[in-house]
């Protein structure tokens, strides 16, 4: 932003607003701001940017409490990136608002919950090089605009009369950026919390008052793949492509979607596009292996994930998905040392989530709880368990039936394997024999058996 737009949007803020004390109650902070409506101003935008000076106090505050946390102050986190990160933490809500024509006064709170919690997010987005990209610019753009706004208003006071008509439409319309930089903030919210209906609707608002947006089009594309709509989260990343044809995160996220959707040649030819574009995306050459293997083409699909550790040797997933497809070929004693690597990582990390193709962190049992019971014991049950889990996450669905129907002859009574075995049948599109296991693993006492059942109305 230029030098005079942030003195002026400074400026602005000094004169034209006040704070009440920030104080926390439990579990949130709270906060009153008071914005003096400029020349241009009307009750909605005097709402807006009533409501975006109570939002930067609160963000402030919580970054302030944030950082006396050692695990925080030992990220490193640059004062832009905590600008842009903070704020998707957790969404300001309204507590009370008022509007007297030509001051709006507005009480808000930003629940703060559990420390512990945010420190997690915030050490996974601190590492996520996509994620700082997006809310930083979010963030950049923001602060374009209300200093854009800022200087309007400046220029609004010294205007005569039809000179002030001619910036009323530019000032509505930095307003509708406002309002599209709220909406994508809220995307960021819910998608971060796996609300992905939430993050739909959105990109949905912020597509509406921005049909160019091609983050919102990247990220809705996300939301949508997540909720199982492909061919429209095709069309997104389509969309984003057109644009910039050298968007190596949306061809990776279409090439997975083609994945997913059986479309294993347009997922190769997309994953190869994105590593074209980026050869250090790691990443693309993990999910291009699991493609590859799918092609029947395993050893292919190694030396991909061999690439993918030569950038990133600390990830556990990458060598123990390399084990499972080097004991595919035979080669037993590397699938052993790379078994031992992962070990060794998982025990090194104090996080060791598995990497879903979305790349987020996923919601299945860690890579240590797999190599973890492995390593102690190869012929116990949870270990032929873990070992399903992981033929399910590279697509050897017959691999993971074989590995559960094991964990079943050793522990008849594994209600997790029996449901995992049910969801791995349907996977291949036999519902009966699907069904058949879930009921098993609901009648066991098994609790998600239990609630996909009940969720399709239908007894166990």
């Amino acid at each position: 932003m230029p030098k005079i737009i942030k003195i002026l949007s400074l400026f602005l803020l000094i004169a034209s607003s006040s704070f009440s004390f920030v104080y926390a109650k439990e579990g949130a902070f709270t906060a009153g701001y008071e914005y003096t409506a400029g020349k241009l101003d009307g009750r909605a935008t005097a709402r807006a940017l009533a409501l975006e000076g109570v939002k930067d106090r609160l963000w402030r505050e919580l970054w302030d409490d944030l950082e006396k946390l050692v695990r925080v102050r030992q990220l490193n986190l640059t004062a832009e990136q905590a600008a842009a990160v903070v704020p998707s933490l957790a969404e300001v809500r309204v507590v009370d608002e008022k509007w007297d024509g030509r001051t709006y006064r507005v009480e808000a709170e930003l629940y703060v919950g559990n420390h512990d919690d945010l420190q997690q997010s915030l050490l996974i987005l601190s590492k996520d090089k996509t994620w700082l990209k997006e809310l930083t610019e979010n963030r950049k753009r923001r602060e374009d605009v209300l200093g854009r706004m800022a200087v309007l208003n400046a220029e609004a006071a010294a205007a005569p009369g039809e000179a002030k008509k001619g910036l009323i439409g530019k000032y509505r319309l930095l307003a509708r950026r406002i309002t599209e930089s709220v909406s994508m903030l809220k995307g960021f919210i819910a998608e971060r919390s796996g609300k992905w209906r939430e993050a739909k609707k959105a990109y949905d608002e912020a597509l509406k008052l921005n049909t160019r947006n091609d983050s919102a089009l990247y990220r809705r594309g996300i939301a949508l793949s997540k909720l199982g709509m492909r061919s429209e989260a095709l069309r997104d990343f389509s969309e984003v492509l057109k644009t910039d044809p050298k968007c190596d995160s949306a061809l990776y996220m279409r090439g997975i979607v083609y994945a997913r959707m059986g479309k294993y040649r347009q997922a190769a030819a997309d994953l190869s596009g994105a590593i074209e574009i980026n050869d250090g995306f790691a990443h693309a050459y993990y999910q291009r292996a699991l493609v590859h293997d799918r092609l029947g083409k395993t050893a292919e699909a190694v030396m991909d994930l061999t690439h993918a550790i030569e950038l990133n040797g600390e990830n556990p997933q990458f060598y123990l998905t390399r084990s499972a497809l080097l004991e595919k070929l035979g080669r037993r004693t590397e699938a052993s040392q790379d078994l031992a690597r992962a070990v060794k990582l998982d025990q090194k990390h104090e996080l060791s989530a598995a990497v879903t193709p979305e790349g987020s962190a996923n919601e299945s049992p860690t890579t240590g709880d797999f190599i973890g019971a492995v390593a102690k014991n190869p012929a116990d049950g949870m270990a032929y368990y873990r070992r399903g889990m992981l033929y399910d996450t590279i697509g050897d669905y017959f691999s993971a039936v074989s590995a559960f129907n094991k964990a079943i002859e050793l522990n008849p009574k594994d209600a997790a394997s029996y449901f995992m075995r049910g969801v791995t049948y349907g996977m291949v599109d036999l519902s009966y024999d699907s069904l058949k296991d879930i009921r098993v693993s609901a009648r066991l006492g098994y609790k998600p058996a239990r609630e996909y059942m009940s969720a399709r109305g239908l007894m166990w």
